[in-house]
């Protein structure tokens, strides 16, 4: 089978830089660190690239939505589950005898 058709698909990954542009990561900017955004954005792309290069079909392809609005929208999920994630109860027994 030729490879072709998921280099094309290689190809039509939009670049990091295009994905946060994206008004929902904009939106975000200011109470998420950029480097949080931007290494969230980086695995989407990641996941993406490994499903184009796993692909068996061209028409498995076409299903596989990779405009950066679906990749921004990705990433933000990405972005609150780490938040979630971070944000951990803790108890403090400082100074308990």
């Amino acid at each position: 089978m030729p490879v072709d058709f998921r280099q094309h698909h290689l190809r039509l990954l939009p670049a990091v830089d295009k994905i946060l542009q994206e008004n929902i990561l904009a939106e975000i900017k200011t109470a998420v660190p950029r480097n949080l955004v931007v290494e969230a954005v980086q695995d989407v792309i990641t996941e993406r690239r490994f499903l184009i290069l796993e692909a068996f079909s061209k028409d498995e392809l076409e299903l596989l939505d990779i405009s950066p609005p679906v990749l921004a929208r990705d990433a933000l999920k990405k972005i609150q589950e780490k938040m979630e994630a971070s944000l951990q109860p803790v108890l403090n027994a400082t100074g308990v005898i």
